[in-house]
């Protein structure tokens, strides 16, 4: 679990506000959070004030005193209820599975797959030698624009599952990068095409998700009714696949 599944399910059993110290001794004793952070009271804390900072009312989370947190009422029934929370778990380690499985030819057929298009609409296109968060740098009059490139195949549920780090997300907080999602199905291929402040508003939203104990964002796109979703129903990515207009130049 990441630091705010596990805050949940100890205030869950505690029904009662407790200091970010105890929720982060609570979980690391009921082996509900693993890591190997020499503070991790204090991220625990960030992470529970960021959230109430960010979603206001949408929060899991009250504050109700100086590091003392606990479950937002209004929100509560919404919470996925633990069995819930431990299927996420485990589609979350098969999803990674498979992707690291993939991840070279793949990312790499993915990356060339882009390349190709943008070349087709009139850029200069050049893939990155080091994976830094950015994979490809495209040029077109005369702005230059980073792209980051995301593969997967559709899995068992129909949804298309992604990870970013989240250093490599802040290292490249900008108006001219850009997130491509390349979406294989058995008989189709898409593009799902992302500015970096659309990434930022759904993080903000609720649609992508903190993973890997806060170290990594996850991005779920699925189909419904011939529109496209993050995250779930409520954040209609529609407007974004294959529109390689949204990209600057």
């Amino acid at each position: 679990m990441n630091f705010k599944q596990a805050a949940i399910a100890v205030l869950r059993t505690a029904n009662t506000p407790l200091h970010s110290e105890e929720i982060t001794t609570r979980a690391i004793e009921q082996g509900l959070l693993e890591t190997e952070g020499k503070t991790p009271e204090a991220t625990m804390a960030a992470q529970l004030y960021t959230d109430i900072k960010q979603k206001g009312g949408r929060s899991a989370f009250v504050q109700e005193g100086k590091n003392i947190f606990g479950l937002n009422p209004a929100t509560e029934k919404e919470l996925p209820t633990p069995e819930q929370v431990e299927q996420e778990i485990v589609e979350e380690d098969e999803a990674e599975e498979e992707m690291r499985a993939e991840s070279g030819y793949v990312g790499s057929a993915g990356e060339h797959r882009v390349c190709s298009e943008l070349l087709f609409r009139g850029y200069n296109t050049s893939l990155m030698g080091v994976d830094e968060g950015i994979d490809i740098a495209a040029l077109k009059n005369k702005e230059l624009i980073g792209i980051q490139v995301k593969t997967a195949h559709e899995d068992k549920r129909g949804s298309y599952p992604f990870n970013i780090r989240k250093k490599s997300f802040q290292k490249h907080k900008s108006s001219n990068v850009y997130y491509i999602f390349v979406l294989r199905s058995t008989n189709d291929l898409q593009f799902l095409i992302l500015p970096f402040h659309e990434m930022e508003k759904k993080i903000k939203e609720g649609g992508i998700r903190e993973i890997r104990q806060g170290t990594s964002w996850r991005v779920s796109v699925s189909f419904h009714e011939d529109k496209v979703y993050i995250g779930n129903r409520q954040h209609d990515m529609t407007y974004y696949l294959n529109n390689w207009d949204v990209i600057a130049g």
